[in-house]
């Protein structure tokens, strides 16, 4: 896609990434994206574990993303702590998705190098508005996950 091949090239420029945002921002607002294709790009990105072209996908304005294990209220927070998930991500298999308007409903496998997170099945709900995701929502089995945060004993 010529447009992530132009962040690509962008983000080597700006350390930050607010020019390629900007930018980004502006090549989507002069040729709008369709709700599936902004989520798919996104999930791409995601997979490859491109945080800064992930952050591309994610609206500047309004963000807000929660899960069973997590909630964030803006983009650069949610960025860094998917970031400190990349390690241990091996792929991303979309199994559906479904689009209704803005709102795109995928629902993914998620592979990790973690034996008991060998596969996930999440369900992702993506709101989309002018070319960005201002919405995220994440729905899994979070059993495995907060056995790693909270000691058996400890759990209620």
């Amino acid at each position: 896609m010529v447009v992530d091949l132009c962040l690509k090239i962008l983000s080597g420029l700006s350390p930050q990434g607010s020019l390629s945002r900007y930018i980004a921002g502006r090549i989507r607002f002069m040729s709008p994206a369709k709700p599936a294709d902004v989520v798919s790009a996104f999930l791409d990105a995601f997979s490859a574990r491109d945080f800064e072209r992930v952050r591309n996908y994610l609206s500047d304005e309004s963000f807000s993303y929660q899960s069973p294990i997590d909630t964030f209220s803006d983009a650069d927070t949610f960025i860094a702590s998917m970031s400190r998930v990349g390690p241990i991500l091996e792929r991303i298999e979309r199994t559906r998705t479904f689009v209704d308007g803005n709102v795109v409903c995928s629902v993914l496998m998620v592979h990790t190098t973690m034996d008991m997170l060998k596969g996930v099945i999440v369900v992702h709900v993506a709101t989309v508005v002018d070319g960005r995701i201002t919405v995220l929502e994440s729905v899994f089995d979070a059993t495995e996950y907060n056995k790693m945060i909270v000691p058996p004993d400890e759990a209620i």
